[in-house]
């Protein structure tokens, strides 16, 4: 098999209170990683008891080093201050007896033992985990392609910018100098219903059309919304956090409801 990378899916359980992330090794990582994303709000040493039980299901199913973490349903790491000595849990078979440690701290290279580094381990130990190998070829090509969209993209912006900053106005200039009479007229009465359209505007005799009012209305908001973000920008970083908190809550809900989906 020629180098490359071997990657395996990620393998989600829900539970009752929580559901499990387990991320399988991939490249030279040896560690496997645990998430516990917990629902609502937990007592810690709930969360500490179930990130143990978690730690011991996970490696007897997949014999390999593995890292445990709580997760709030917002992504905020839990933290077990209080509970435990750390709040990351770590948990790998002896390499003699079986023996599984768990020990709540995190454990130096040196000191773990059974690692999975190459791809025959880990094919071994993940036959059910659904998994994907790009060759270094591959690889490259695909790099070579995502440069050269990133080249062409950048060409377009610049013609664009060329077309819309210097062609436009000289074609505009030149039409106007060298154009018939007549287009100078429907400029300037293009020009003078504006202007009257204003003025009708600001006297309150000019009655604007629905699309027209929505847009100005969107415009008014934005702009009070502006003034007040001005005025209070401590509120606007709460706001900004708040929406950030409610988007994260409804994503892993949404992704409970799929494990649950999944599982019945």
């Amino acid at each position: 098999m020629e180098p490359g990378e071997l990657e395996f899916s990620t393998v989600k359980e829900h539970r009752d209170w929580y559901f499990v992330e387990y991320y399988p090794p991939r490249g030279a990582d040896w560690l496997a990683s645990l998430n516990v994303v917990v629902l609502g709000a937990v007592e810690e040493e709930r969360v500490a008891h179930a990130m143990e039980a978690e730690a011991r299901r996970w490696v007897a199913r997949y014999p390999g080093p593995l890292m445990v973490s709580a997760f709030a349903e917002v992504g905020d790491l839990i933290s077990l201050d209080g509970v435990r000595d750390c709040d990351h849990l770590m948990a790998y078979p002896d390499a003699d007896s079986g023996e599984l440690h768990v020990e709540w701290r995190l454990i130096p290279d040196a000191e773990v033992p059974g690692k999975l580094m190459t791809d025959d381990e880990r094919l071994r130990v993940y036959a059910d985990v659904p998994h994907t190998y790009t060759s270094a070829a591959a690889r490259e090509r695909e790099f070579r392609e995502f440069a050269r969209s990133v080249r062409t993209g950048r060409r377009l912006v610049t013609v664009w910018l060329i077309i819309w900053l210097a062609a436009i106005p000289a074609g505009w200039a030149i039409l106007q100098w060298a154009g018939p009479k007549w287009l100078g007229a429907v400029v300037l009465a293009y020009s003078l219903f504006k202007a009257a359209q204003q003025l009708l505007k600001l006297i309150g005799a000019w009655k604007p059309g629905r699309r027209e009012q929505e847009s100005e209305e969107k415009t008014r908001r934005m702009e009070e919304y502006f003034e007040e973000c001005e005025r209070n920008p401590e509120g606007f970083q709460r706001l900004k956090f708040e929406n950030l908190e409610r988007e994260a809550r409804e994503q892993t809900r949404h992704e409970v409801r799929k494990l649950k989906e999944e599982s019945t």
